[in-house]
């Protein structure tokens, strides 16, 4: 989770910053009020993006993958079976610490939330109303700057009813209603309550509201055509207080970057060009802060088994065939058998070999440690995409908050195919079988002490099934 939440941070912050360094200067609001928001939420969609690519193994460890899987479901819920490690448990981890303390500040924002909408309420039932153009104003007596609110208009009552009020305030206002800026004003500050340690929110806040005036005054340029007038509006009411948060407001801050755009013409072929531009930017963002899995596929190499560079006698290929036979039928895998049965491969040919419906493989050699890195095991712990195999045994995805990715020595991950999805019920798609320190050094012993080799099916009766 911790890894997740650092690249929502880093992604949010990437966009802000190509925002102020392509858009923010152009005549496109529209565009940029999607922007922003759509980023916003982007952010928390792309680390969970998965990216599956492939990884070569041996056909050896193919084989290997199959034996250990089919040892493991025979033995599951053997209890001979070693457990996983159970550390000590502490409650005053400095995981619960932060956990305790970012609910504490979510729980405040959230109270200060509530209270902003209550504020917004309480004074919408205590007011005088008039109808205007499908709205309503609330005529107050407050001094506040002209401001609203879903579908209410906060005005003064005596400016109002004296004149006082320009139709272009109202103008400006009705965009806001109109355009149904409050909606994105909530969806920020419940994500804010969320989200709050994001530092870059703070400027993502800013942005948008900006980007409201720009649209609110769009709109009333579009309207009223006089540009002077609408400037001097703006100078004359800087000195009013300000308005009740949580509401579209007459903002008069950043009048200077206001006026810079009301003076700007739209540039619409360098629009359409940015716009293009994002989609790529989508794609490297995906590489870089997706999720990678990896599904394993078979590397063909020439075989290694050590074979004759002569050719055995037709007695010698007569005897293998026929103990083949025997050997796959005997319920009870006979040792000397199995010996015979190397002797008499290894003293064929390579062609002699290879025409064999079942051969036998060198003995297996343990993998190479693979220790996951912090995101890996993150990632692992979600049961949507991996099922977890530890030491052997099927554990839950949450039992991997008792380790740390230090405390594994190996991990290999299979993808499951339809077929094997169909057969868990589709919880997962990938298979995650892993080893602790302490197991892989047994595995290892026991595979480099292992000289015996095994009897499989060979490449080409596996073509011929």
């Amino acid at each position: 989770m911790t890894t997740y939440l650092i690249k929502t941070v880093l992604c949010s912050g990437i966009f802000l910053a190509l925002y102020v360094w392509l858009f923010e200067n152009e005549k496109m609001h529209q565009f940029k009020r999607f922007y922003l928001l759509g980023s916003l939420v982007i952010s928390f969609l792309i680390p969970l993006i998965e990216i599956e690519t492939e990884r070569s193994i041996l056909p050896t460890q193919i084989i290997e993958n199959t034996l250990q899987l089919s040892a493991i479901q025979q033995v599951e819920g053997n209890s001979t079976n070693l457990q996983p490690i159970q550390p000590a448990t502490n409650y005053f981890t400095k995981e619960n610490i932060f956990f305790e303390i970012y609910v504490l500040i979510s729980v405040v924002i959230a109270i200060r939330f509530f209270r902003n909408l209550l504020l917004i309420f309480s004074r919408k039932n205590n007011q005088q109303f008039i109808e205007y153009q499908g709205i309503r104003i609330a005529l107050t007596n407050d001094t506040q700057t002209p401001h609203s609110f879903f579908s209410t208009i906060f005005l003064n009552k005596n400016a109002y009813e004296n004149g006082e009020v320009a139709s272009e305030i109202i103008e400006h206002e009705l965009a806001h209603i109109r355009q149904k800026h409050s909606l994105d004003i909530l969806f920020f500050e419940l994500l804010f309550t969320i989200v709050w340690f994001n530092p870059f929110l703070f400027f993502y806040g800013k942005l948008i509201r900006l980007n409201h005036e720009f649209l609110a005054d769009e709109a009333v340029l579009n309207k009223y055509k006089n540009k002077t007038k609408y400037q001097y509006l703006l100078l004359n009411t800087i000195g009013l207080n300000l308005s009740t948060p949580l509401t579209s407001q007459f903002n008069y801050s950043y009048t200077k970057k206001r006026f810079k755009m009301m003076n700007m013409q739209p540039n619409k072929k360098k629009a359409i060009v940015l716009q293009v531009a994002i989609l790529p930017f989508l794609v490297i963002m995906s590489l870089m802060f997706g999720k990678i899995s990896f599904a394993q596929q078979p590397k063909i190499e020439p075989k290694a088994a050590i074979h004759s560079q002569n050719e055995a006698s037709q007695a010698i290929v007569k005897e293998y065939e026929q103990l083949v036979k025997k050997y796959m039928s005997t319920f009870k895998k006979d040792e000397t058998d199995r010996a015979r049965l190397e002797f008499l491969f290894l003293s064929m040919s390579k062609e002699q070999q290879e025409k064999q419906e079942f051969i036998m493989i060198p003995p297996f050699r343990p993998f190479e440690k693979n220790t996951p890195t912090e995101a890996e095991f993150e990632a692992y712990k979600n049961p949507k995409v991996y099922g977890i195999w530890m030491n052997d045994k099927k554990i839950k995805n949450s039992d991997l908050d008792k380790y740390k990715a230090s405390d594994i020595s190996l991990v290999l991950v299979s993808k499951l195919y339809p077929n094997a999805q169909k057969t868990i019920g589709y919880k997962y798609k990938f298979q995650a079988d892993m080893m602790t320190n302490e197991y892989y050094e047994a595995y290892r012993k026991e595979r480099l002490a292992d000289k015996k080799y095994r009897l499989v099916g060979s490449k080409t009766y596996m073509k011929k099934k």
